[in-house]
């Protein structure tokens, strides 16, 4: 499930079916269901919520899905990868004998307490596993720009 992180709300997105429920305040939910759209669809969702008074998104947490749309109405917008994602995804061909240890070694990337050990991490984990799995290091080196909003993990204050 995706989470977009509005000022005073959530929004829920599924893969499967679009579920969008936004919060402008506790007592204003503002939110509808929809079959799955693209760029466009999303385009829309966003401009509705701002004509409605939203006036920020500060944290798109999201599949790996290209068109949300989200910075273009919301330009300040953090898109950061979900990390649940990215690890089930380079897991998928990993043997189930060797997934706790590739894991560990992802995990001290995500985990990391600053941005530059998550990256040494990153370093650390190409070296150890590329030779025998060579699609997951440079997955996460490619997605790096969605990943590295972890570090450090956001506060919500200004």
């Amino acid at each position: 499930m995706n989470a977009i992180s509005l000022a005073k709300g959530l929004v829920s997105v599924s893969p499967s079916r679009t579920r969008l429920i936004v919060y402008a305040s506790p007592s204003n939910p503002l939110g509808w269901v929809a079959r799955p759209e693209g760029s466009t669809f999303w385009l829309s969702v966003f401009n509705e919520q701002k004509n409605r008074g939203v006036q920020d998104c500060f944290i798109a947490c999201v599949d790996g899905f290209k068109g949300l749309a989200v910075e273009a109405v919301f330009p300040r917008t953090l898109v950061q990868l979900c990390i649940v994602h990215k690890l089930r995804n380079s897991l998928k061909y990993v043997p189930w004998k060797e997934r706790k240890a590739v894991a560990k070694d992802l995990r001290a990337t995500y985990a990391a307490p600053t941005l530059a050990e998550a990256y040494q991490a990153l370093k650390r984990f190409s070296k150890c596993w590329d030779a025998k799995y060579p699609a997951i290091g440079p997955s996460w080196l490619a997605d790096w720009q969605g990943i590295r909003h972890v570090h450090p993990p956001p506060t919500g204050k200004g």
